[in-house]
C-alpha cells in the first residue's frame, strides 16, 4: 500500500538527523516525515519507475480508508495527480497532492474519533439513571370530635402522642399510657386521647385502643371511677 497514516521506520531513520535540530510540535513533525515520504515514493513512481499513471496501489486506497465526503475529496486528489503523472518529469510536481492528503487524513481522523465520542455520549445518555430526593413527609394533626372519624390515621406511638399535642398547642404534652382499657370490639390498633374533662391527666395514650373517637366513654381503673368523660381523638390530618 503506497500511503499509510503513518510513515515507515525507514523514513523516520533516514530524516531523524535532518529533523534533530529543529524545535516543532509532534503533529508536524509527523507530518514533514508524512509528506517527505510522499513525495519521494512517488517521484520514484514517476521517474525512476517510469510509470505514466499513479501506482495502481492508489486506485483502491480512498474506497478502503474513506466514507462520505472524505471519499469524494481523496478521489478528486487522485484525479489530480493522474493529471501530473502526465507532465514531464521537470513539471512533475506532487507537493499539493502530499499536503493535501495529509489534511484529509488528520481531519478523517478526527471526524471518526467525533463520531464515536458523540455515539457514546449518547448510550451514555440514554442509560442515565436519574435519583431524586422524595419531598419530605409532613405531617400535622387535628383533634377529632363530635363522632368524626380519624380519617388520617390514629397516633400509633405515645412519642408521637406527646409531639402531636404539642404542636397543638395543648397544655399538657406529658402523656399517660392506660393499656388494656376499651370494649374489644371498638378497639382501634391504638389512640391518643385527649380529655379536656380530666384536669390532672388530660393527654392520655391507649395501646390497645378505647373505642371510637368523640363520644363519651366510661373510664373504670385503680383509684379513678368517673362517668361520661369527652374524650377528643388526636388525628393525623389526611
Amino acid at each position: 500500500m503506497y500511503f499509510q497514516r503513518l510513515p515507515k521506520v525507514i523514513v523516520l531513520r533516514r530524516l531523524s538527523t535532518r529533523l534533530s535540530t529543529v524545535q516543532l510540535p509532534q503533529h508536524s513533525v509527523v507530518k514533514i516525515l508524512y509528506t517527505v515520504d510522499c513525495d519521494n515514493r512517488l517521484h520514484e513512481a514517476k521517474k525512476d519507475q517510469k510509470l505514466e499513471a499513479p501506482p495502481e496501489a492508489l486506485s483502491t486506497y480512498c474506497a478502503d480508508h474513506y466514507e462520505g465526503g472524505s471519499l469524494s475529496k481523496c478521489e478528486g486528489f487522485i484525479t489530480e495527480l493522474e493529471a501530473e503523472f502526465k507532465k514531464d518529469d521537470e513539471e512533475f510536481d506532487v507537493n499539493s497532492f502530499c499536503e493535501n492528503m495529509w489534511n484529509l487524513n488528520a481531519e478523517y481522523s478526527d471526524e471518526q474519533a467525533q463520531e464515536k465520542l458523540d455515539k457514546l455520549n449518547e448510550e451514555r445518555e440514554a442509560n442515565r439513571i436519574e435519583f431524586s430526593t422524595p419531598e419530605p413527609i409532613v405531617v400535622s394533626y387535628m383533634i377529632v370530635d363530635d363522632g368524626e372519624p380519624c380519617a388520617g390515621g390514629y397516633v400509633t406511638t405515645e412519642d408521637e402522642c406527646a409531639k402531636a399535642a404539642g404542636e397543638l398547642g395543648l397544655s399538657d404534652t406529658t402523656v399517660m399510657a392506660y393499656p388494656g382499657e376499651g370494649a374489644e370490639g371498638d378497639r382501634p390498633a391504638a389512640m391518643c386521647s385527649y380529655a379536656p374533662d380530666l384536669v390532672a391527666d388530660n393527654l392520655q395514650f391507649f395501646p390497645d385502643g378505647t373505642g371510637a373517637c368523640g363520644v363519651n366513654g366510661t373510664i373504670a381503673r385503680k383509684g379513678l371511677q368517673k362517668e361520661n368523660v369527652h374524650f377528643q381523638c388526636i388525628c393525623r390530618e389526611p
